[in-house]
C-alpha cells in the first residue's frame, strides 16, 4: 500500500508539472504553490492524498479515480489524429499497419493499449480479421 501511495504521489507531481507547462509557464521549485493557482483541482487532489483522515488505501483509490477520469475525458481529443486515420478509409487497421505510419511514430510503443482504450471506451471498433480460409489464424484490426 506504501508503494501504490508512493506512486500515486509521484504521478500526482508529473500531472502538476504538466499543468503548470500547459500554462506556459515553467515549474518551479515550490510546484504544489504554483499549481494551486492554476489548477485548483489538481492541488485538491493532493491535499486529499496527503492530508486526508481516509484511510491509505482510500485515498489512494480515490486519486486514482480522479486521475482515470481526467485521463478518459481527454482521451478522444488527444487521440484525434489516431482516431481520424483509422476513419480515413472502410478497411480496417492492423496493428503493424499503424505503427508504420510517420505521424504516429511517437506512440508505436503505447498504440496496442491506445487502441485498447480507444476500444472500451467506444471510439474505436475491434474486429476480428481472418488470415486464412480454415478461420485458423485471426488477427485484430481496427476501425471506426
Amino acid at each position: 500500500m506504501l508503494d501504490a501511495y508512493n506512486n500515486i504521489l509521484e504521478a500526482l507531481h508529473h500531472w502538476a508539472h504538466i499543468v503548470i507547462i500547459e500554462s506556459g509557464s515553467h515549474p518551479e521549485v515550490m510546484v504544489w504553490r504554483q499549481v494551486k493557482s492554476i489548477n485548483p483541482g489538481v492541488y485538491k487532489l493532493y491535499e486529499e492524498l496527503t492530508l486526508s483522515k481516509e484511510t491509505l488505501k482510500r485515498r489512494v483509490q480515490l486519486v486514482l479515480l480522479a486521475c482515470e477520469f481526467s485521463v478518459m475525458s481527454k482521451m478522444e481529443r488527444r487521440c484525434k489524429l489516431l482516431i481520424d486515420l483509422l476513419a480515413s478509409r472502410e478497411e480496417a487497421w492492423s496493428l503493424q499497419e499503424l505503427q508504420q505510419v510517420e505521424q504516429l511514430a511517437d506512440v508505436k510503443a503505447e498504440s496496442p493499449l491506445l487502441l485498447s482504450k480507444l476500444v472500451k471506451k467506444s471510439l474505436a471498433k475491434e474486429v476480428a480479421f481472418t488470415m486464412d480460409s480454415e478461420l485458423s489464424l485471426l488477427e485484430l484490426r481496427y476501425t471506426m
